[in-house]
């Protein structure tokens, strides 16, 4: 699944293709990628709209309209690409936008769970409202996560991975944060302590812009669908490295299940506590 900084290098590669295309038909081939509102009426409403801007909320893609906002979420697999001109469907498309200038924007997604929202304008885009920070968000502070934290007892993997927590991190980088902390991803997250939220946020930071800078992280099935492939999965210290030397100590990294989740851990350096 794409999280922040490979959605964040399509959010940033979208600005530069799309935005100022006027939106003249929408083509939809798969009804359930549209969340709201119903299909005919998301397609009414979007067409003759202009793309005034493209941004990022968490793992969410907005595009600005003339009159409203489409949010957009990948999910595991979904992809955008922009044709210069008409080109022939493949089986994986699913939306084409049909730009006035002759441009294309199609949707992709071979596994079909991506979703599309359309807002009018003015009108609170509701599926975002619980999401939690940004990682950069001046208001994210130790102690905030220490009030989030409280009162639950679930690990530290599965309140980072907690969207209404920190927006926009997902497996691949809570593994990558946790080592780089020291911290066990299985740790209770009630147990921990100020310096070590603040440890995360400071990780979390650093990571993701690093991640962001090399175009994101390519693992698996899932690219830059629009000229990137993202190079930060060369400087991994644990994801996808089981039984692999820790670049720390030199014990074998392990995979272990957290939250669900395949995890990978140094158990030398990141002890439980």
């Amino acid at each position: 699944m794409p999280e922040l900084p490979e959605v964040e290098t399509v959010v940033s590669l979208l600005k530069t293709l799309v935005v100022h295309e006027v939106i003249e038909s929408v083509e939809i081939y798969w009804n359930n990628i549209i969340g709201e509102p119903n299909v005919t009426t998301f397609r009414n409403n979007i067409e003759q709209q202009v793309i005034t801007d493209v941004t990022r909320r968490g793992k969410y893609i907005i595009f600005a309209l003339s009159n409203g906002h489409l949010v957009s979420h990948l999910r595991m697999e979904g992809k955008y690409y922009v044709y210069d001109e008409k080109v022939e469907k493949d089986k994986h498309t699913h939306v084409i936008f049909n730009f006035k200038s002759g441009k294309e924007m199609h949707y992709h997604d071979t596994r079909k769970f991506g979703k599309m929202y359309l807002y009018p304008k003015n009108e609170p885009l509701a599926i975002l409202s619980k999401l939690g920070y940004e990682p950069w968000d001046q208001d994210l502070s130790a102690d905030a996560l220490l009030d989030l934290a409280k009162r639950r007892s679930i690990s530290i993997k599965a309140f980072l991975l907690d969207q209404s927590v920190i927006a926009g991190i997902g497996n691949i980088y809570v593994n990558e944060i946790l080592f780089t902390t020291k911290i066990h991803p299985a740790q209770p997250v009630n147990t921990l302590s100020k310096k070590q939220f603040d440890a995360i946020i400071k990780a979390t930071a650093s990571i993701l812009s690093a991640a962001i800078e090399s175009g994101g992280t390519t693992i698996r099935s899932y690219t830059s669908s629009l000229g990137v492939t993202g190079l930060f999965q060369q400087q991994l210290n644990v994801h996808n490295r089981q039984n692999e030397a820790c670049n720390v100590c030199g014990s074998d990294i392990e995979k272990i299940v957290v939250a669900q989740r395949g995890t990978y851990l140094c158990p030398i350096c990141q002890s439980i506590q």
